[in-house]
């Protein structure tokens, strides 16, 4: 399972202490910068396996580079980031160790223009004995970081670390319980007696990320009437134009082979990201879609979604498309007023878009704030049809800069006054240097897995 990362959650800290940066050398106050300014990275993360077996040792690997496109403020020889893997289930929300310590080196320190720092560790991983089956979501929790500077002394970053970053997720199945294959064409002949499950059976697509349930004593036949001896599970090519009002998240599966039965249904999962649902939708409001052909489009009312889940299931008596399905925004946002554009530290900001229900039916819409690309603030507005009401955000800075507003993909802009002060600030590099050893030795969410709220830690 490979995933490719763009943009990692800890470079929020390295945006703020961006924006005092250039007062570390500059005699006074500049511009903002983004964590782009500095560096260039890339991320290349992946696990051995996304099934895990009781006993079963599994690795993930960890690469980074950093490319350095302006010099630091201070010159950083090495560094290094001490973490834990722990792994919390999905449903529980309990959490468990499955490497208490790995440490990463990175030397040479990347500083100045042009000069690229690579990164790799590889982290076995296990589940301890007694461990209960399900899907586990999987972070790195720092310990301790470091970096040295070119003069010898240390200087801790561990405090501008997040507490922690989301690796993905893997499902963990004991061998004394249910069975989990993953492919696209499954032979079922070892799992069934003349046409019924002789166990609970777990199908995974290619991807991860849609899964089929099937008990054991579960009836299986064929269109003719014949035990059932192969599914498929393939993401289509092409995907069919979404149904009116719904746009498609995620890819469209296809499962067969058509006219299969199953007495009692199956049970069809579907994962998602956040990030994959469209700006303006609710997650409450996702549903399940099936595409039977000539017959278009059905919507599962049925679906069951617990939000901050990332999963969508219903109950499937026969196969054939699945997909999940956000509604249409319903609504416009327009408007954008920031007040004051300019502001002093700890100054109140308001944030405030006109939003427009433009059905003739009452709804709930959703406004997202976003600062540096950040959400910051989401709020949920039930609106009558055919109305309109103004939608109010207020937030204060403690770093002077300029900030990136958007709102539903209205954009703007505030700045926020500050004297900078001049010479080396030790707090300020140490971000920057904490988010760049964060950038390479940790990387955020992989692209299949949603993203998980670490809760009473």
């Amino acid at each position: 399972m490979r995933r490719n990362i763009t943009r990692m959650k800890a470079l929020w800290l390295l945006a703020l202490t961006l924006t005092l940066a250039a007062g570390v050398i500059a005699p006074r106050p500049a511009v903002a910068l983004s964590v782009y300014d500095y560096f260039t990275i890339n991320y290349d993360a992946e696990f051995s396996q996304f099934v895990v077996g009781g006993g079963e040792v599994f690795q993930a690997t960890v690469q980074g580079t950093a490319d350095c496109k302006q010099d630091l403020p201070l010159s950083i020889s090495k560094g290094y980031i001490t973490s834990r893997v722990v792994a919390q289930h999905r449903e529980s929300g309990r959490k468990i160790t499955l490497n208490p310590s790995y440490t990463m080196n990175i030397e040479p320190f990347p500083n100045e223009e042009g000069e690229t720092t690579e990164a790799e560790v590889v982290i076995p991983l296990n589940f301890p004995y007694g461990t209960a089956s399900g899907t586990y979501d999987i972070a790195a929790e720092p310990i301790e970081a470091k970096v040295q500077s070119a003069l010898g002394f240390w200087l801790s970053v561990t405090p501008y670390l997040p507490s922690f970053e989301e690796l993905g997720s893997v499902l963990y199945q004991p061998d004394d319980e249910d069975f989990t294959v993953t492919g696209s064409v499954f032979d079922l002949s070892t799992y069934m007696d003349n046409g019924i499950f002789t166990r609970d059976s777990v199908f995974l697509s290619d991807d991860g990320r849609c899964q089929l349930a099937i008990n054991r004593d579960t009836l299986c036949l064929t269109e003719d009437g014949e035990p059932l001896g192969e599914l498929t599970m393939t993401e289509m090519e092409t995907s069919p134009a979404p149904p009116a009002g719904y746009n498609i998240v995620g890819s469209v599966y296809q499962l067969g082979p058509p006219g299969a039965t199953f007495d009692p249904p199956l049970t069809l999962t579907l994962t998602y990201k956040a990030s994959m649902i469209p700006t303006g939708a609710a997650e409450s409001e996702l549903v399940i879609g099936m595409w039977d052909g000539p017959n278009g489009w059905v919507i599962l009312d049925e679906s069951s979604l617990k939000p901050g889940s990332g999963t969508i299931t219903t109950a499937l008596s026969y196969l054939a498309a699945f997909t999940i399905l956000a509604p249409t925004p319903n609504h416009s946002v327009t408007n954008l007023v920031i007040a004051p554009e300019e502001a002093n530290i700890g100054e109140e900001i308001t944030i405030s878009v006109l939003l427009t229900n433009l059905s003739h039916l009452e709804g709930v819409h959703t406004v997202t704030l976003k600062i540096d690309d950040t959400v910051a603030a989401t709020s949920n507005i039930t609106l009558a049809g055919d109305s309109s009401q103004r939608v109010t955000f207020a937030t204060q800075k403690g770093v002077p800069g300029a900030y990136n507003v958007d709102v539903n993909g209205l954009s703007g802009t505030f700045r926020v006054a500050g004297a900078a002060t001049g010479g080396w600030n030790r707090w300020l590099t140490g971000g920057i240097i904490a988010a760049t050893i964060a950038a390479i030795a940790i990387p955020m969410a992989l692209r299949r897995r949603r993203r998980t709220k670490w809760l009473n830690r």
